[in-house]
């Protein structure tokens, strides 16, 4: 006879089931848990693992959807979208209600970052106010997020919003590596403003990642949808825009989508050893196309490289596919070549210099000073 668990659930049944369904439409949750019975749109999946295997849940959320719950805590009020969409407010209330439910354990800090670096701040001083908000926000009760996801209510009333704490967590370093990934935007950048098809604007890519940067598997993903006839709208933004600070501010858009998309990848890839599931929040489609991505790629190396393939073939065609695919597997098998550039580095700061030089010569592409 199967264990029978007692839960207290902090929110109606029948509201969480109608919170559950909000979500399962807008699809902006990836887990990869790889479990057939567990349903990652099931507040009761999430507490049975918890339950029975003592499993720990996080939930890295994108910068949208923190922007979102910081604006909820702040009053803004939820306007129901007339035309028959979801208000994007609506999702990150019905998402708020769900992980609090499922005693999920809220990330927002990638996002945070990139809210400090967008205000070119001098210090973390309005990202750590943002945090001491989103703090108050993971304080509500699930209840009330289910009330405003379900348009019993319109707006967060200050006084179901626990107080700031006296002592918050601060931001107070730079997020680990994110020039690096920058290296891989400004790339990507000079290849789209070359005359070449797109199969050749990937292999160059591909190829200058392992002679003369390192292989990243995020941003090759990335590139990959970005040189495609699918391209995604606003993957980088307001490239050919001829504004300087517009230019630079898409690049880094684009910068941080790779930076949050990697470090989730790192966690997804070493949460069954530790017990500890991550999951990914986001409404981007380029966000959850990659995601899906990398859930696929910690299969194995075999199927990794038939699901590779495949990638390449579906999006550039039988010929020029098989011939990426072939030429990505023969560079990914000589990372050890010491004609690398990345091999023969006494320390991953020497790539700055690289950086500075792709960006100089990108805006002088542009014809921007």
């Amino acid at each position: 006879m199967g264990t029978l668990y007692f839960l207290m659930l902090p929110v109606n049944l029948y509201d969480l089931f109608s919170v559950e369904q909000i979500l399962r439409r807008a699809d902006i949750i990836r887990t990869g848990v790889g479990k057939d019975d567990f349903d990652q749109y099931s507040t009761l999946s999430y507490q049975e693992q918890i339950q029975r295997y003592d499993t720990k849940f996080y939930a890295l959320l994108d910068r949208n959807i923190v922007t979102d719950v910081i604006s909820i805590v702040r009053g803004t009020p939820i306007i129901q979208d007339k035309t028959g969409g979801v208000n994007s407010r609506i999702l990150a209330s019905a998402l708020m209600c769900f992980l609090l439910a499922s005693d999920t354990m809220l990330d927002p800090t990638i996002a945070l970052y990139e809210f400090a670096d967008s205000t070119e701040a001098t210090d973390y001083t309005q990202a750590n106010e943002e945090l001491s908000l989103f703090e108050s926000a993971r304080k509500v009760a699930p209840q009330i997020y289910a009330d405003l996801a379900l348009g019993r209510t319109e707006e967060l009333k200050s006084e179901y919003i626990p107080p700031i704490s006296d002592d918050p967590t601060k931001i107070t370093e730079d997020f680990y590596k994110w020039r690096l990934h920058y290296g891989f935007v400004l790339k990507l950048a000079l290849l789209e403003l070359s005359k070449i098809l797109p199969s050749q604007k990937i292999k160059n890519y591909v190829y200058w990642m392992w002679k003369d940067y390192f292989l990243g598997a995020v941003a090759t993903d990335f590139a990959i949808i970005y040189f495609s006839n699918n391209r995604i709208k606003n993957m980088v933004k307001k490239l050919r825009s001829g504004n300087k600070q517009q230019v630079l501010k898409g690049l880094r858009n684009a910068t941080w989508d790779i930076a949050i998309l990697n470090y989730w990848g790192k966690k997804f890839l070493a949460q069954k050893q530790q017990n500890e599931f991550w999951i990914f929040c986001t409404a981007d489609k380029s966000l959850k196309q990659i995601a899906n991505r990398i859930i696929t790629n910690a299969v194995g190396d075999d199927k990794l490289l038939n699901d590779l393939k495949g990638t390449f073939i579906n999006t550039f065609g039988k010929q020029h596919g098989e011939e990426l695919a072939s030429f990505y597997i023969e560079l990914d098998h000589t990372r050890d070549d010491p004609s690398r550039r990345f091999n023969r580095l006494n320390s991953i700061e020497e790539l700055d210099s690289l950086i500075t030089e792709m960006e100089c010569e990108l805006l002088s592409s542009l014809s921007i000073r």
